[in-house]
Order: structure tokens, then sequence, then C-alpha cells
């Protein structure tokens, strides 16, 4: 994995950037006041996976949302008993949310986490092996 080098971006760019850190702000903050005060757990109106409704197999989301669930009410280690790849995705899509907030308010891009060509592909190979595995061991399937 490589580290890219950080640059000044445009105002345009900058505008855009305080939109998106806005709307998926709020997207998560409501996400999260949903979940706090309506459990996963007690309510059943959270949508069923698509591919789960469909095959009757696990996809490698499934369980997210209620490792989440757990998170916010006390069971630290809630996701990774639900989604053991979704804990580790987790700190990319932090480093992600922080990069659009820096762009938005100091107007400077933060070095981007980038994959080669074969880590990428490397990568798709262990989420599919990760899809396919999780319905044969138990351990892998959502709690």
């Amino acid at each position: 994995m490589l580290l890219c080098k950080g640059y000044k971006i445009d105002n345009a760019a900058r505008k855009r950037a305080v939109r998106t850190f806005v709307l998926v702000s709020l997207a998560a903050v409501a996400g999260v006041l949903l979940l706090k005060f309506f459990p996963y757990t007690r309510y059943h109106f959270y949508p069923v996976c698509p591919w789960y409704a469909l095959t009757h197999t696990y996809c490698p989301g499934c369980g997210t949302l209620r490792g989440i669930d757990h998170m916010l009410h006390g069971d630290i280690f809630g996701l990774f008993k639900s989604n053991k790849i979704g804990m580790l995705f987790m700190p990319i899509l932090l480093w992600e949310y922080i990069q659009i907030g820096v762009q938005g308010i100091a107007g400077y891009r933060l070095p981007e986490l980038t994959l080669s060509k074969i880590e990428l592909y490397i990568l798709v190979v262990l989420i599919i092996a990760y899809w396919v595995t999780r319905n044969f061991v138990s351990f892998l399937a959502p709690c």
C-alpha cells in the first residue's frame, strides 16, 4: 500500500468536499440515532440483506448492521463478532471520512491510500474467499 503525497485543492473541489462531508456526517448521525433509539435486536423494520434474501447465503457485508448495533449498545467487539472483515475496513472508512473533512475545512488533500493492480486483485480474491468461506465455517458466520 502506497501513500501518495498530499496537495492543495481548488475552491470547487473544496466546496464539493464540504457538501460531501456534511451529507456523510448527517447520514452517520441519523443512522447512529436510529440504531441507538430503535435497536436492531428489538425492532424488525430494518431491511434484510438482498443477497441473503435471494440465496440464503451470507455476503461479505452480512452482519455489519447488527455489529454496529452491538457496538452502540456497549459491546465493543460486536462488529468483530458479527462481521470480521467489516472490522478490518472500519479504519479505511474512517480515514476517508477524515480525508473529506480536511479537504473541506483546510482545503488540503491528505495522502491517499492507493493500491497497485496486483494489490487490488489480491484484495478482491481475499474478499471473495471470505464470502465463500463464511458460508461453511461457523466462526465467520454472522452472530
